[in-house]
Order: structure tokens, then sequence, then C-alpha cells
């Protein structure tokens, strides 16, 4: 089969998403991929809270995306290390799956790769998640690292 060229990673700072940056970091064909980093930061002024310490705080906004771009400037840097070119992108959304399914179609990625909690059956149904929803509205394949 013929190597990917361009993977998008989107990453927060739980640890299922750093499993996904270990394998990924072991990924064979690295070196001759692409890796595009995405970081989703969602302000709660934009997730409609109303109490005045959740509004939309320009100042805490500016920090988090900060943080995010330094966190993925991180992974980044472990990845270049081991030869793929890596691109980075901080999305400031409401809606992080939508965010997701947006970058994978904007960067031409072939894969999206996610970390997930390992959970099966009826739990992953009902407690739903970010990797489910990429995976119902993603037009790409989504290769999904489970914790275990």
């Amino acid at each position: 089969s013929a190597p990917l060229r361009r993977v998008l990673v989107p990453l927060d700072a739980s640890p299922h998403a750093a499993r996904a940056l270990d394998v990924l970091a072991g990924w064979p064909g690295l070196a001759g991929t692409t890796v595009v980093l995405l970081r989703a930061v969602v302000p709660l002024g934009l997730l409609g809270f109303s109490p005045p310490e959740a509004m939309l705080d320009v100042s805490a906004l500016a920090d988090e995306e900060a943080e995010a771009r330094a966190a993925l400037e991180d992974a980044a840097a472990r990845l270049r290390a081991l030869g793929a070119t890596v691109e980075t992108r901080v999305a400031t959304t409401a809606d992080p799956v939508g965010a997701i399914v947006d970058a994978a179609r904007e960067t031409g990625a072939e894969l999206v790769v996610m970390g997930a909690r390992g959970l099966g059956g009826m739990a992953r149904l009902t407690l739903g998640s970010v990797t489910d929803a990429v995976v119902r509205r993603g037009a790409r394949p989504v290769g999904i690292v489970r914790d275990r």
C-alpha cells in the first residue's frame, strides 16, 4: 500500500491524545508524512454559558490559544525529530468536531488519527465522544488509538 502523505492529529490535553501521539511517533512511514496537528480551543463564552465569569474573556482566550500553540509546538518538535513534516493549527470554536472535520478536508488529510477512552458497546453509545462524532461526520478514515 502507498504511504500516507497527510495525516491530521487532533490533540487536546487528555491522556488519550497523548497515546495517539505516541502511536504516531512509532509509525514506520512517519519520515515521509506531513502531520497536521490541530488543537480546538473552546471558550466557555461560545458555549452559551451566561454567568459573567464565563463570558468571552479576550485575555483568557489569548492565554488559552498561546498555551495550545505551545503544546502543539512541543508535539511538533518531537515528530520533526523523527523526520516528519509538521504543520500546526489552533481553531477557536464552539464546535470541535466541526473544526476537526473541516481541517481534515482543508488540509487534504488522508487519515485522521485520534485517541479514545477505550470504551465499547453501550458505554460508548451513551457517553458519546468527539472521536465518535468525527467518525460519524467525517468524510475521511479515522484511526482510533484506544488506551488499552
